[in-house]
């Protein structure tokens, strides 16, 4: 977390759920704050409701040229 108070401030959330995983609790987190909820903060800082493109953008595969059938 020290690199990352350079940017501004920063705190630990501790894990919330007994039996959900982090992956679940950070899917809740996402969903309420782009519902305008509790979360609203983290959303609006990440520039998550800018974001563009899938996940699949940012992968390379070896022997694959891009922009080709």
């Amino acid at each position: 977390m020290p690199r990352l108070s350079q940017f501004g401030k920063v705190r630990q959330v501790g894990r919330r759920a007994r039996v959900a995983k982090e992956a679940a609790e950070g899917a809740y987190i996402i969903g309420e704050g782009l519902s305008g909820g509790k979360y609203k903060g983290i959303v609006d800082c990440l520039k998550l409701r800018e974001a563009t493109g899938t996940m699949f953008d940012h992968i390379l595969l070896k022997g694959i040229e891009l922009g080709k059938p």
